[in-house]
This record gives structure tokens, sequence and C-alpha cells, in this order.
């Protein structure tokens, strides 16, 4: 949270601080699952995720705040091949995890405030002690657009109060 007093267009109520860090728990496939048959079909954990033999890891989407001292930051999903897998497996807790990679996947989160984002082009690259970022590949889609160019303060608080308004 950031000291930033804005109030929701939504439901007028007043905040002080303004969220900055986003989370999905689980990718959207996960989800897609019905809870009697995750036991059998899925293994979660808080970066990991294998759903139908399909391999998953969290990583985080980072935009750039351009008028204020801050990044948007979003916690997704993306999808991995096999042998990505095992790779990033084998050397995620490795202090010099940064040199393997990128690693080719497909952004498996949708996230609310954007046109449908399952499915866009991405690149996992593993950082040292932090979570692996998520670089969307160059299109026209407006989550890539803000990646790339960083979005407003303004902005920040339009997309916060679209994401609480869907708790």
């Amino acid at each position: 949270m950031v000291n930033y007093a804005w109030t929701c267009s939504c439901c007028g109520e007043k905040y002080d601080t303004l969220p900055f860090d986003w989370s999905m728990a689980a990718p959207d496939d996960y989800n897609a699952v019905p809870e009697a048959e995750r036991e059998v079909r899925t293994l979660i954990s808080r970066n990991f995720c294998t759903v139908d033999g399909q391999a998953f890891v969290r990583g985080v989407i980072e935009i750039p705040v351009t008028d204020f001292d801050g990044t948007l930051r979003f916690g997704l999903w993306v999808s991995v091949s096999e042998a990505s897998e095992r790779t990033i497996l084998q050397v995620w807790d490795d202090p010099d995890c940064s040199r393997h990679g990128p690693f080719f996947g497909w952004l498996r989160s949708r996230l609310g405030p954007y046109p449908d984002t399952l499915n866009l082009k991405a690149s996992l690259r593993l950082r040292d002690d932090i979570a692996p970022a998520i670089d969307l590949k160059p299109t026209d889609h407006p989550l890539a657009v803000d990646q790339r160019r960083g979005i407003s303060v303004t902005r920040v608080a339009e997309i916060a109060e679209k994401l609480m308004s869907h708790r």
C-alpha cells in the first residue's frame, strides 16, 4: 500500500492508501477444475501449479507508474512447457537462478480491468531472490501496452476500483 488519498467512484468510499500489489492465488485453469476433482487432477503451491499435467508458474507483471514513485504489480500465472518446468524447478533455489531462461509461456490469469488476458504470449524471466518477472510480448493488447509505456497514478486508482469491486 502506498500513501495516496483517493475516492472510489463506484462506492464513494475514501481511502488513504492505494494498493500497488495484486495477486491471483491460482491460474484460471485450476479454478476451472471442479473442487471435487482438484485433489486428483491438480497440485498447487505458492509458486507452482499443475493441472492435468500442464505446468504453471506464478510470476509478476510490473507496470511503471509514470507520475508517481511506484510500480503496479500483478502476481499472475504463466503456463510453461514440461522442459521449462524441469529447468525452473532445478534452479529455483539457486542464488544465481537468473542466468537461466527466459522461458516462453502463455498468460493463464484473467485480469478484470483489461480485455481478456488469457493466452497473451509471455516470457517468464527468473530473478535472484525475487519472484520471476512476466514480460508480455509486444502487442497492442492494453496490458502489454501499459507494461511497455507505463500508466498514471489515476489509472492505478481506476484499476484498483475495478479489482476491489470484484472481490
